[in-house]
């Protein structure tokens, strides 16, 4: 199944801990990240490490908010930091081989921290190419996204090949157009918008060199996995950090997951299953993790969930769960 087939049957996610990596760098390099976060109406739950994965444009929204309040050329550097000292040195391990074979393996890690994105290589019009298989639309959002992604690629090139001033003599993006600062990083690259891909060309000769080799990182693979277990198990996933803060309406769920209300009521509705099902089940998921797995009074969880009050939040939780949160809690313990 190709990644457009793919995409048609799940909610695409990417992992949380990616956001956090970007978050701390920002925090470093001085900037307001909890205006950010605010502004992309991103789930404050993520933060304090209570998920694993977010859904895809949750994540592309704060990309986009990051990149309109540190501009281009910030941006661009925040990628660059993050691919070079947080991101790629997780897969590198030491040892020497050719370039392919140490690709086939980072690549197999990466591709293992998003659902459906996959980067490989291909031959294209005679030239060799690393090529992101992933459909972006041309929208504010997905522009920085795709942005971070060519560093990703270039940087990965770089680090393998020891060559931190090497530049690909083409550059494909998908977006309508880039700008000047953008185009600065990556001086002598040819960049070609609204192409049909994200790739870069890269040299034959380099493709067969020797480079670093990465270790065995087995561990790495099956900790960053996403299973693609259908359309509702991910929608569940993706919804998961933002129910938690209170109701949250379909209208409000439906672009979360690149859906009309139509088309998301549509889906579930052949899956057998209704939103306000879905709804209830993780609001019970929050409220049992909240008051039997934490040690925070109810006030303060009842704040955290969106009630106004204890009392609202504790009628509330015995209407789910049949008990108090006081007679709950200590039950479990």
């Amino acid at each position: 199944m190709d990644s457009d087939e793919l995409e048609k049957k799940i909610v695409p996610l990417a992992r949380a801990d990616i956001a956090l990596d970007i978050i701390t760098i920002l925090r470093q390099m001085g900037e307001d990240v909890y205006g950010m976060v605010e502004e992309a109406e991103f789930p404050l739950s993520v933060l304090e490490r209570q998920h694993t994965v977010i859904s895809e444009e949750a994540w592309h929204l704060l990309l986009a908010v990051i990149g309109r309040r540190i501009g281009i050329s910030g941006f661009s550097t925040l990628s660059k930091i993050f691919c070079n000292e947080v991101y790629i040195p997780r897969f590198i391990d030491g040892g020497q081989g050719c370039l392919t074979q140490v690709l086939e393996e980072v690549l197999d890690i990466s591709n293992s921290l998003s659902v459906y994105q996959r980067v490989k290589l291909r031959q294209l019009a005679g030239h060799v190419w690393l090529v992101q298989e992933k459909k972006y639309v041309n929208s504010e959002t997905q522009v920085y996204a795709e942005q971070l992604v060519v560093t990703f690629l270039i940087e990965l090139i770089r680090i393998l090949s020891d060559n931190n001033r090497w530049n690909p003599g083409a550059i494909s993006m998908q977006c309508s157009d880039v700008s000047d600062s953008f185009s600065s990083f990556f001086s002598g690259s040819k960049i070609f918008c609204s192409r049909s891909v994200t790739a870069i060309q890269i040299p034959t000769d380099l493709v067969m060199a020797n480079v670093t080799l990465l270790g065995s990182r087995e561990w790495l693979i099956d900790r960053a996995r996403i299973r693609t277990e259908g359309f509702v198990a991910n929608f569940r996933l993706a919804l998961k950090p933002f129910v938690g803060a209170g109701r949250f309406s379909i209208k409000q769920a439906a672009p979360l997951v690149g859906l009309s209300v139509r088309s998301l009521q549509r889906k579930l509705d052949a899956e057998g299953v209704s939103y306000s099902t879905i709804v209830e089940e993780l609001l019970r998921e929050q409220m049992k993790m909240q008051v039997g797995e934490t040690e925070r009074t109810f006030t303060e969880i009842s704040m955290l969930m969106g009630y106004s009050d204890g009392a609202h939040f504790s009628r509330a939780f015995k209407k789910l769960m049949g008990l108090t949160p006081k007679q709950y809690r200590a039950q479990q313990h």
